[in-house]
């Protein structure tokens, strides 16, 4: 079983070993939190490519991870400064210190010879040992979080998992889902907001406000859909 967060990534540092279709998607999934990304990768889909061309945030290390492991990397000289701030201001770093710096780690490469096992289990195996969050792509059991569908509206964030290992049950109850929210969502959602700013003026305790909010808004919903349940 896996612990449901919403993490705060803007400005922090995402790093994607692996330039395929599920690092493309890895990286689209993650674009819109504003984060600093670094992608190693000897070779990158042209989608990776364009959006690092149109997004300054996104910086691309067009190196196999495997003849680097053990290579300190250059940065380029005039590199964003906030993603400098991340690595430490430091400009020659290996993989392994990238990694340090990192808020979540995207392993996405090949898993296809024993090459390739040997060192995507070496790179969970580091980023458990040193406890930093990695999505191993070809292995969800060597992960530590995983990824789920996800619908946004008016500022409400649903996030539907299956583990990792049933995606498309996933995206079949997010269509289901967005199908079934309410047309009015929007009106509900400021009217709630109201009732927050009503019920701070009116009492000192918490617990009131609380016992007011869930009155007032139960009556809200009954009168809007007759279902409301208040536990």
């Amino acid at each position: 079983m896996s612990y449901p967060v919403f993490l705060d990534l803007n400005n922090k540092l995402v790093v994607i070993i692996g330039g395929g279709r599920i690092a493309t998607r890895k990286l689209k999934s993650v674009m819109n939190e504003n984060p600093q990304v670094l992608i190693i990768a000897g070779n990158m889909t042209d989608e990776i490519i364009q959006i690092s061309e149109k997004h300054n945030n996104v910086l691309l290390i067009k190196e196999d991870i495997l003849s680097v492991a053990d290579q300190k990397l250059k940065f380029p000289v005039g590199l964003l400064r906030s993603i400098q701030t991340c690595l430490g201001n430091k400009v020659y770093l290996k993989p392994s210190e990238i990694i340090n710096e990192a808020s979540l780690v995207f392993l996405a490469t090949p898993n296809e010879t024993e090459t390739d096992q040997t060192l995507n289990k070496e790179i969970s195996t580091y980023c458990s040992e040193n406890n930093i969050l990695l999505n191993n792509s070809t292995n969800t059991y060597l992960s530590s979080f995983s990824n789920g569908a996800r619908l946004q509206k008016h500022g409400v964030d649903i996030s539907i998992g299956t583990g990792g290992n049933r995606p498309g049950v996933s995206k079949w109850l997010k269509q289901e889902i967005s199908g079934i929210l309410p047309a009015d969502l929007l009106e509900i959602i400021e009217a709630y907001d109201l009732l927050r700013i009503d019920a701070k003026s009116r009492f000192n305790e918490s617990a009131d406000r609380e016992a007011y909010i869930k009155e007032a808004f139960g009556k809200i919903i009954r009168s809007t859909k007759g279902n409301y349940n208040e536990n």
